[in-house]
């Protein structure tokens, strides 16, 4: 009779400790899976972030460009210049 209940305890025990093992190993899976997923939304919307960045980066240089390279004064603003200074420095005439 003892040692009935003795490998009574220890099937009990081992079903026992493989429930807490496959436990803890699917809560590690469910873990790391989360984690990955994390990592992997996180990484797409930095991308995205970034890219849009540049598009829109690039878009303003475009537009800012095309739209000054009518008559170049906006330009010569920018640097204080006026069309008779231009005209002075081409032919070597300094102030």
């Amino acid at each position: 009779m003892a040692k009935q209940k003795q490998v009574a305890v220890l099937v009990i025990v081992n079903e026992v400790v493989v429930v807490l093992v496959v436990t803890v190993v699917v809560v590690v899976v469910v873990v790391v899976v989360v984690v990955v997923v994390v990592v992997v939304v996180v990484v797409v919307v930095v991308v995205v972030v970034v890219v849009v960045i540049a598009v829109a980066a690039a878009v303003i240089s475009i537009t800012s460009s095309t739209s000054n390279s009518g008559s170049g004064s906006d330009r010569m603003r920018c640097y204080g210049l006026k069309k008779q200074d231009i005209g002075r420095h081409r032919i070597g005439l300094h102030d």
